[in-house]
């Protein structure tokens, strides 16, 4: 197991323990403006890096979960050896205007409530600190069956904690849990799960200024 980049903790602010039904559409138009979340002002700098980690790892069928636009589903459809690709987002709305546009590459949009497809590959990028409860975490890996499962999170550098910075200019509730590295390990591994691989994603001029660090997480079935 490798733990690239040194660890460094800023401390929080706002913090308070909530949930959040925010339609993801209106999150990422927010999110875009935001300067201290340099991830989303450059964005197809973290897609390049996320598209070269998973051409690296990735092998016969993929299901995306929380895949909203299916910017990483589109971005995998010249491998290959990639067969079926599939994507489901639990953001309703988004979902409707999404699947008509990956249908025509051949990629299957799937209700979030459906029963998923037994498949090589489930990618979780950037949607676990989106299920505050540890048990939100447990319920979605129970749903999952796959030989490899990926996952890219925001990790908190030194203990967990809930964030809720922006709910005012939001209009609701709109929260995230960053678990450390470790936190979302264990929650994993048992869970029935092996880890395989853990690196840092991003470099710090990609990362968020409020102490968080991306991780690449591998794990493949106990």
């Amino acid at each position: 197991v490798k733990i690239n980049g040194a660890l460094e903790i800023d401390t929080p602010e706002d913090l308070i323990y909530v949930n959040t039904k925010i339609p993801q559409l209106t999150a990422n138009n927010f999110w875009g403006s935001r300067t201290e979340y340099p991830t989303f002002i450059n964005d197809d700098k973290r897609l390049e890096i996320d598209f070269c980690f998973l051409r690296s790892v990735l092998f016969g069928d993929v299901l995306d979960i929380g895949c909203g636009e299916g910017r990483h589903l589109l971005g995998l459809t010249d491998i290959k050896s990639i067969k079926s690709r599939y994507g489901t987002d639990l953001d309703s709305p988004l979902y409707e205007k999404t699947k008509d546009g990956l249908k025509d590459k051949n990629i299957s949009f799937l209700n979030y409530d459906d029963q998923w497809p037994k498949v090589h590959n489930v990618l979780c990028l950037g949607v676990l600190h989106y299920l505050i409860e540890d048990n939100e975490v447990v319920e979605l890996l129970k749903r999952i069956n796959t030989q490899q499962l990926v996952v890219r999170c925001p990790c908190s550098t030194g203990n967990s904690y809930v964030i809720n910075k922006y709910s005012d200019d939001l209009g609701d509730n709109y929260a995230a849990h960053y678990r450390s590295v470790s936190n979302v390990i264990d929650l994993i591994k048992g869970n029935g799960w092996d880890l395989t691989e853990v690196q840092r994603a991003f470099p710090n001029n990609l990362e968020s200024k409020h102490g968080t660090k991306q991780y690449y997480f591998r794990f493949t079935k106990a």
